[in-house]
């Protein structure tokens, strides 16, 4: 039986990054990102979670720009609308309106009030609607260090999908079904459940759902119910660092995510996929990845780039095998990464060439003046 939360769960960690725990702790701490050893080594890992079982589908998540993607256009307008609801902090924060032609994507919700010490750290959209639920993700966290305790809002949209929430079922360790006690409750008038702890899902439209948990935050009931009721449209778009047309060997991407601590401090990242078969992640921002060693000496983008090519790399991406890391130092303190690989186990199809990776580093268009002054907010 299809079932809103864990529907929402699959796509929250799909999303995530980095995830180096346990399939229940993911499930008990979503939308946050569990332990980042990586960040610890100064390495990025796009992560994807395996489908059913517990945490793992391998999905394109791109962040990159298409033109053609579920509401992600190109900003005509410099006096695109911006959202300024009053609150109580981050929530009533401006967003400068981006430049014509900056490649943009709708937030569509935000909480307007929130419990002090909360900032927004990660936004994450998608670039396509043929996906069965089309959700976008955004995430406040309480300090720097802290990644699990954070509140999160998924908004998603599915045709298919107008079912009133229901309770989650968990996968206890054992294998057995457990149905999540909770209680259904109204959200401003709107159908809703309660999982009796960390989360709230309410049916906002008849075909869009929106997810509010809050796991390792200790929130009151009242707090997070007080943010529930809170949250209201918001015609703000996030403006993405970077854009691409169609990316070559027949992968195509999914969502974007920006992320960070400040403007200062932050990563864009892409993802995308031939389902089963191959998957391209593209990483730009401020955050420096772990060091090449070895590898191939080349050229992008007019600046020296290293491209090495993994022997039995299967943990950077979860599921697949990464056959190419390309890595440069762009200046001013920015990097580019491109990682490229296959599916473990299916044939299916060729896998993606060196020459593949080199043009999407080429092609992929960077955007070094996006608004970036949510983060931390």
């Amino acid at each position: 039986m299809d079932n809103d939360i864990d529907d929402l769960i699959r796509d929250a960690v799909r999303r995530q990054e980095e995830v180096a725990v346990d399939p229940e702790r993911i499930r008990a701490a979503l939308p946050a990102r569990a332990a980042r050893k990586a960040r610890v080594q100064r390495t990025r890992m796009l992560v994807t979670v395996a489908a059913a079982a517990s945490v793992a589908v391998a999905v394109a998540v791109p962040t990159v720009v298409l033109r053609e993607s579920a509401d992600v256009g190109v900003a005509t307008s410099p006096t695109a609308p911006s959202s300024a609801a009053p609150s109580t902090g981050s929530p009533g924060s401006t967003t400068a309106a981006p430049s014509p032609g900056a490649a943009t994507a709708p937030l569509r919700y935000k909480p307007t009030w929130l419990p002090p010490g909360l900032t927004e750290w990660q936004r994450s959209v998608p670039l396509t609607s043929d996906h069965p639920k089309v959700g976008v993700t955004r995430t406040w966290k309480t300090t720097p260090a802290e990644e699990i305790a954070n509140l999160g809002l998924t908004a998603y949209t599915s045709p298919q999908d107008k079912a009133p929430p229901a309770p989650p079922i968990f996968v206890n360790p054992d294998g057995t079904a457990q149905v999540d006690p909770g209680r259904p409750v109204e959200i401003n008038g709107k159908t809703g459940y309660y999982d009796g702890r960390t989360t709230i899902t309410w049916q906002v439209e008849p075909e869009t759902k929106l997810m509010l948990t809050a796991p390792e935050l200790g929130l009151s009931e009242d707090d997070l119910f007080r943010i529930a009721r809170s949250v209201q449209p918001d015609d703000t778009r996030l403006h993405l660092p970077l854009h691409t047309d169609p990316l070559p060997g027949g992968v195509s991407t999914l969502f974007a995510t920006v992320e960070g601590e400040s403007p200062d401090s932050w990563e864009a990242s892409l993802f995308a996929e031939r389902t089963m078969a191959a998957y391209v992640s593209v990483r730009y921002g401020t955050i420096a990845p772990g060091s090449a060693a070895g590898g191939e000496a080349v050229t992008v983008r007019g600046v020296a780039a290293r491209l090495t090519k993994p022997s039995g790399d299967t943990s950077t991406q979860p599921g697949y095998r990464t056959d190419w890391v390309l890595t440069a130092d762009l200046g001013d303190g920015r990097w580019l990464t491109v990682n490229g690989g296959t599916v473990l186990d299916s044939p299916g199809g060729p896998a993606l060439t060196r020459d593949d990776i080199l043009r999407i580093a080429e092609q992929v268009e960077l955007d070094p003046s996006a608004d970036l002054g949510w983060l931390g907010d």
